[in-house]
């Protein structure tokens, strides 16, 4: 340490401590810069010069926060990390955006109404891609509404199974082509079963 010394604290009786500290102005290292709070418990506040980051933990280590120099943020919880805003929350990143669950995760769309709010609450979940969009299960993969299901495309529509396709509807099948042909082909046999068939009308 330079003499005089470049460390200046603060320690209350209870153990309490604020220590400012300019490095080693005067000699040839320059040394670890900093100003430090620190309760009696070891709940901590770094500010730290050298290295141009804010780090805050508590004292047992569980949860932490850093801002580093760079525009890094990293944050840490041993337990639960909530968030919450009465009106919108908005994440926007300029590159990607990577979500992971190690065990589950659930997404809810409640439609609360809102004093605000034009409509009754909503209730919508929407996901838009400028390219493709990849689902894709390692179980069974289910879809259900309530309501009616469509599903549209610009171009050609593929269903593929490596195992049977089944289609069952508790009410009537329609299927129509606009303007083009229907083909049916079956390496095996076709079997058409019902209490009348009629062919072209």
């Amino acid at each position: 340490r330079s003499n005089p010394s470049s460390v200046y604290g603060l320690l209350t009786p209870g153990g309490s401590q604020m220590v400012f500290d300019d490095g080693n102005p005067t000699g040839s290292e320059p040394g670890n810069k900093f100003i430090r709070f620190r309760t009696e418990r070891g709940v901590q506040i770094l500010l730290n010069d050298s290295t141009g980051e804010i780090y805050m933990i508590t004292d047992g280590g569980n949860n932490w926060f850093r801002m580093g120099s760079d525009g890094t943020v990293d944050i840490y919880g041993a337990e639960d990390i909530n968030i919450r805003s009465e009106k919108s929350l908005n994440l926007r990143a300029d590159l990607d955006v990577n979500i992971e669950a190690g065990r589950n995760m659930y997404v809810k769309v409640r439609g609360d109404s809102t004093a605000d709010s034009t409509t009754d609450g909503g209730g919508i979940l929407q996901m838009n891609a400028n390219a493709e969009v990849h689902l894709s299960s390692f179980g069974d993969f289910f879809i259900s509404s309530n309501g009616e299901m469509h599903r549209t495309s610009d171009a050609s529509l593929y269903d593929y199974s490596k195992s049977g396709s089944h289609y069952k509807s508790a009410g009537a099948v329609h299927i129509q082509s606009d303007g083009a042909d229907i083909d049916m082909k079956a390496k095996g046999e076709i079997h058409e079963t019902a209490t009348n068939i009629h062919f072209n009308g």
